[in-house]
């Protein structure tokens, strides 16, 4: 038996609805459909509207069903930027090493994430580095790809309706599941820079083994010392990358947010310029509501793993 599933769409600013459902139909997807058996209520209701309670009848228009319609609809016109956060690490397994049980909560970051580490605390740094670079990679051999949610990308940009891919996680998946387009705001853990003479290059297959046992890296060209060519703190995000993916946003015709923390900035500023320009924002998975409730967002919610995958497949 299939286990249960919720999944549910909210358009700012009206009231929140919810479909909760038994199980997925046989042989197709939950996008647009209501079957018999499904539970469906509204919640948190707008100024002066009155709380109704759950309802066995079918949804209105603009309820779970409609949104979820709607979200595909928009995504099917094509020049879509994504914004794609921490939800979309946790689709392959891995918790943000930022977050409770991550990887700086298992390792002391003033040992190992600060640009004083490298040289104060080496062996510490690089044995919490290739314990990050093993569980990235660990996931991007997997067979399809790191996750459903990662290949959903993949599919979307194949289709011609991608311009790029904002990536704020430093696992660097996006771009191991095969998307081209990708600017990874942060930096990357598979990849490396010398700190001597600037040259970048990937982390060797032996990476993961050598880093774990503390042992530095060397440049290749000069000798010099290596680093991630990722943001550690204490340091600022690098121009290009944001450069980027500010010319993806200027004129695209819909962001879609995946689990991305758009609070701060400059990510806080993308949703507010693509509506600015005309654009449409949707946002899948854990979202900041205040945001979306001033751009007029769309928010599908559910797992990524199962929202994205429909609703490409339905395009």
């Amino acid at each position: 038996m299939t286990a249960p599933h919720v999944i549910s769409a909210v358009h700012i600013p009206h009231a929140r609805v919810r479909v909760k459902t038994t199980a997925w139909p046989t042989g197709g997807s939950r996008c647009g459909r209501v079957d018999p058996g499904d539970t469906v209520y509204r919640s948190e209701p707008d100024a002066g509207e009155a709380m109704s309670e759950p309802t066995d009848d079918p949804p209105q228009a603009d309820q779970a069903p409609g949104g979820l319609l709607r979200a595909r609809d928009i995504i099917a016109q094509g020049r879509v930027v994504v914004l794609a956060g921490a939800g979309l690490l946790r689709c392959a397994g891995i918790q943000p090493p930022e977050a409770p049980g991550g990887l700086w909560d298992r390792h002391d970051p003033l040992r190992c994430a600060v640009p004083a580490a490298l040289d104060q605390t080496p062996r510490d740094a690089w044995r919490a580095f290739g314990e990050y670079l093993s569980e990235a990679r660990r996931a991007s051999r997997r067979i399809g790809g790191p996750s459903a949610a990662h290949r959903a990308l993949w599919s979307l940009e194949r289709r011609g309706l991608l311009r790029g891919v904002m990536s704020l996680s430093t696992a660097g998946l996006v771009r191991a599941s095969g998307v081209e387009q990708v600017a990874e705001f942060f930096g990357a853990i598979d990849r490396l820079r010398c700190r001597d003479c600037r040259v970048k290059l990937d982390a060797p297959d032996d990476a993961e083994r050598r880093w774990l046992a503390g042992e530095p890296p060397r440049c290749h060209a000069c000798g010099g010392r290596l680093r991630p060519d990722m943001v550690l703190f204490e340091e600022a995000m690098p121009r290009v990358p944001r450069a980027r993916g500010a010319q993806w946003a200027y004129g695209a015709r819909t962001l879609l947010i995946l689990g991305a923390n758009v609070r701060k900035p400059p990510m806080r500023n993308i949703p507010l310029e693509v509506r600015q320009e005309g654009g449409h924002v949707v946002a899948l998975g854990d979202v900041d509501a205040a945001m979306l409730k001033r751009v007029r967002g769309l928010w599908i919610k559910g797992d990524l793993n199962d929202t994205l995958p429909s609703l490409i497949a339905e395009l």
